[in-house]
């Protein structure tokens, strides 16, 4: 992982991929986030998915969209009357 990174990097400095591009977007997050994308190699037991989490995430984005979807008919309906 510390290869890649570091490949990464030197690609970046030499000007051999734009910053600005996919790529160089991609490996400027990989770099900035390191540590935390590649806890799973130093934490014992850590999982490397996160569906539980999402499907939780889901349903609160759900009830949230259906709060705001509501309050803005009901606002539309109270300024008609």
């Amino acid at each position: 992982m510390e290869e890649i990174k570091e490949l990464g990097s030197q690609h970046l400095e030499n000007n051999t991929i734009e910053e600005n591009s996919g790529l160089g977007k991609a490996i400027k997050y990989f770099n900035k986030h390191y540590y935390e994308l590649t806890s799973f190699c130093r934490l014992e037991g850590a999982k490397l998915d996160n569906n539980a989490m999402e499907a939780q995430l889901k349903l609160t984005v759900r009830s949230v969209k259906k709060t705001l979807c509501f309050t803005r008919h009901y606002r539309v309906a109270a300024s008609v009357t």
